[in-house]
């Protein structure tokens, strides 16, 4: 008799995307994997997509489970996966963004590897890209910040990681303070602490690009490099991967700072909000040569203080 599947949960954050969570859903369970569950988290909808979630609860009972937050409130997508992870069941645990759609063979690599190694925390995966829909996707390749921390298989993106669910939890989850990004800190912090491998040679899923905030991204890249930082301090990492982590940090620092002050977002707009991008950029040129740690913490303040958490 053979053993009965590892049991997978996949985690779908959604927020007022009625028109596109029955794909992610159904996608899925065209896998036809065996062990599957499959948890929603309302992450505060404004339209009718809490009660599209439910109907496919009502579908699939066995497969579907639908959680709010305890407010019924809007937190982001990190708060979201990680209440859901914390809810799930799974030995293994994935993810999948409410718009996007995963492929047929999303667990035939991942699991094997996932059973046959304990040694591995992780199997990353690649994807395609497609701008719009109807338009033929892309592959999903190119350079990442990631790369710089230690060898990546692939390109990392959400939709295609499968972790042990205690390994996640080990980690500290997904940024909770940052609403783009969040899963940078979450990469990095397994980067640093896990060992993640590559899978199958094929994409596992298709990522739809949406027109997006190209400064906050860049803008919350930076955040997330320096909250990652906060986390390396008191545990055992490899201290050559934190010193080279700090390196990338003080670039994005730099970069970032200088153009806050030449280019202030619009919630820097206000009373004080160009003196506080000003004193952003004397304040990184003057401790640019220092590389101290309590520096970088100061910037941090304040770059959080100017573009806000968002």
């Amino acid at each position: 008799m053979s053993p009965a599947p590892s049991s997978v949960s996949v985690v779908i954050p959604v927020r007022d995307r009625a028109d596109y969570l029955a794909q992610a859903v159904e996608s899925l369970i065209a896998t036809g994997y065996p062990g599957l569950e499959i948890v929603i988290v309302d992450d505060g909808s404004r339209d009718d997509t809490l009660a599209r979630a439910r109907e496919l609860e009502d579908r699939f009972p066995r497969l579907i489970r639908v959680l709010q937050h305890s407010d019924h409130g809007n937190h982001g997508p990190g708060v979201s996966r990680n209440l859901g992870v914390r809810e799930s069941s799974g030995r293994y645990v994935g993810f999948l963004d409410s718009d996007d759609v995963v492929l047929p063979n999303r667990f035939d690599a991942a699991v094997s590897i996932l059973d046959g190694d304990p040694a591995v925390d992780g199997v990353a995966e690649g994807f395609e890209v497609q701008e719009r829909e109807g338009e033929p996707a892309e592959d999903g390749t190119g350079e990442s910040i990631l790369s710089k921390l230690g060898p990546v298989p692939v390109r990392w993106h959400v939709d295609t990681i499968l972790l042990r669910r205690e390994r996640f939890l080990q980690a500290g989850g997904f940024s909770e303070e940052l609403r783009t990004c969040e899963d940078l800190v979450l990469w990095a912090k397994l980067l640093l602490s896990a060992r993640i491998v590559g899978g199958g040679t094929e994409p596992v899923a298709l990522y739809r690009r949406h027109e997006g905030n190209t400064e906050l991204v860049l803008q919350n890249t930076l955040l997330a490099c320096l909250e990652v930082m906060r986390w390396t301090r008191g545990r055992a990492v490899d201290p050559r991967k934190v010193a080279v982590l700090r390196e990338v940090t003080w670039g994005k620092t730099l970069f970032v700072c200088d153009r806050l002050a030449r280019h202030p977002p619009a919630q820097a707009a206000g009373p004080g909000g160009g003196r506080q991008c000003r004193q952003l950029l004397q304040e990184s040129r003057r401790v640019a040569r220092t590389r101290r740690a309590t520096a970088l913490d100061r910037l941090g303040n304040i770059s959080a203080a100017v573009v806000g958490y968002g």
